[in-house]
This record gives structure tokens, sequence and C-alpha cells, in this order.
């Protein structure tokens, strides 16, 4: 956890100088929904509204299930989004433990089969998100969410995602 916090704080102060709003934030794989017969993680959730002390007292975070990370993440009011719910790797989670799906996945190394995705969010009511999945040169800024002016801080950004200010952009997905 502290690898991982360190290289938050060292991007932070890299997007500070160059005037950008870092976030922390996070993608979890749930060790027991692994498959050796799956190249990749079955189920990865992205964490948002997380803070240090929330990482800080949960490094084994990755050993929960499904329903066990909801019910931490919802009681600390952090949103629990599926990402990437129908690549090939992946398989929707049940539904009645998250709050959104990300809907617009733009890696352009895979299908996300992001028309299906948002289908399934819109008919079980959870919020849609939109992300580059940034992994290589070329990935960056190819699907973002586009919030209002006066979000300022990562709780805001949750805000926005709750009541459905935040929305997603079509670049790239």
């Amino acid at each position: 956890m502290e690898f991982y916090l360190k290289s938050y704080h060292d991007l932070k102060k890299y997007g500070e100088r160059l005037g950008l709003q870092v976030w922390l934030g996070a993608e979890v794989n749930l060790d027991r929904y692994n498959r050796a017969d799956i190249n990749g993680p079955v189920y990865e959730f992205l964490l948002y509204g997380i803070d240090e002390d929330f990482l800080l007292a949960n490094p084994e975070i990755y050993m929960l299930s499904q329903e066990e990370l909801f019910a931490l993440c919802s009681s600390r009011g952090v949103l629990m989004v599926q990402a990437h719910p129908f690549r090939e790797t992946s398989r929707l989670a049940d539904t009645n433990f998250l709050h959104g799906l990300e809907v617009c996945n733009a890696n352009p190394r895979h299908d996300s089969h992001n028309d299906e995705a948002m289908r399934v969010a819109e008919k079980c009511g959870l919020i849609a998100t939109a992300g580059s999945d940034f992994h290589q040169r070329g990935d960056e800024g190819r699907a973002y969410m586009c919030v209002p002016d006066d979000v300022a801080d990562i709780y805001g950004f949750v805000n926005a995602l709750k009541n459905g200010t935040a929305t997603i952009s079509e670049c790239g997905c």
C-alpha cells in the first residue's frame, strides 16, 4: 500500500506542476474470482472516493468478496464500479452489489462490448462511467467523464456521478 500511495503522491506533485488535479482512486482485482483457465481477472472494480486512510486500514482489500467490498465501500461513501464487465475475459458481477458499470472503456486493443454494458447499466439503474484504460502511449484521453466546473476534488466527482451531472464523453467509445 505504501508503494501504491507513493506513486500517487509522485503523480500528484507532477500534476500540480502542470496545473492538473490528480485524485486518488483504485482498480481492485479480487483474488477469489480469478481463474486459471482465463488470462486475466474475471472481475475488476474501480473505487471512487477512497482516501489514504481507507487504503491503509484495508491493505488486503483484494481478499474480500464482492459483497464484502460493496458493504465496505457503501459504509464509507465510496462508489464501486465494475470495469469492462463484458470484455472477453471478464464476467458481469452481481449488479445488486455494484454502484455502477464502466460503460465506455476505450482501450483500443480490447473489445469491451460497451453497448452491452450501457444496456445493463440502464436496466439495473447503475451509474455509468467511462475511462481510457491507459496502459501505453496512445491510450490516453480516448474516453473521459465531464463534470461541472465547480467539481474540485474526488468527493465532488463522486457526487456528480451520484446525481447524474457527470457525463460520458463521446471520444473513443
